[in-house]
């Protein structure tokens, strides 16, 4: 594989159990498979000769150089701050998930790594500082609270509501309303929920299949998980 910034062939090189494709005669930029970077962002990861030679490269990165192609499947690569360093500038293709580092950038991402925490508040002070995002979310939640309101005002002219208790059984409407009443109240007071209860919450989301839960049970799950 050649590099896409200088056209050296570049060479793969052991990291400590990471596999990195490295031109080492030339511009000494890196490329990085998906996932690869996520192995080596820390400074407690990887190991090894290749890996500290490449950590004490000099930092080069041409600004002017404009777009390269990704060595791999040749689509035009993608130039964005990385997540976890807000300062450094990386390749990254679209199409293969692969990513391409300039010489230094290694370094400087491990030196400026965010931890969850900051790298939550970084993204929370994005959001905010982006113009027409907070009243956008604002809206959004009111158009939510919205739409919330009207299905419980109509579910009463909902054949769904009145049809099975014509016929005298509990409508999927009881069922939610009532579990979402128990983890409200759970949220306020988690003595007050009797282990039952949970134990029903708990039971329905987990027969809801894990990509189509939503962040809120999920967290149930984790937290209520353990005790059953």
């Amino acid at each position: 594989m050649n590099c896409p910034v200088c056209s050296n062939e570049m060479i793969e090189k052991d990291f400590g159990g990471v596999l990195v494709d490295v031109c080492e005669n030339g511009c000494k930029g890196m490329w990085f498979d998906w996932m690869e970077l996520g192995k080596l962002d820390e400074q407690h990861e990887g190991a090894g000769r290749a890996l500290e030679e490449a950590l004490e490269s000099p930092r080069v990165n041409d600004n002017d150089r404009g777009q390269i192609n990704c060595p791999k499947c040749g689509k035009p690569m993608h130039i964005h701050k990385y997540k976890r360093a807000k300062a450094v500038n990386i390749d990254e293709c679209y199409l293969c998930g692969g990513f391409f580092l300039d010489s230094g950038e290694l370094m400087l991402i491990r030196e400026t790594f965010m931890t969850d925490a900051e790298h939550a508040e970084y993204v929370e002070q994005l959001i905010a500082s982006t113009p027409g995002v907070p009243e956008y979310q604002e809206d959004l939640e009111k158009r939510y609270a919205r739409a919330l309101a009207m299905l419980h005002m109509t579910r009463f002219v909902r054949p769904s509501y009145f049809v099975p208790r014509m016929l005298g059984k509990e409508t999927f409407d009881d069922k939610s309303l009532v579990l979402h009443d128990i983890l409200e109240q759970y949220k306020k007071d988690p003595s007050s929920v009797k282990a039952p209860e949970l134990k029903a919450l708990l039971d329905k989301y987990k027969q809801i299949p894990k990509e189509k839960r939503t962040p809120e049970q999920r967290a149930v799950i984790d937290q209520l998980s353990p005790a059953y």
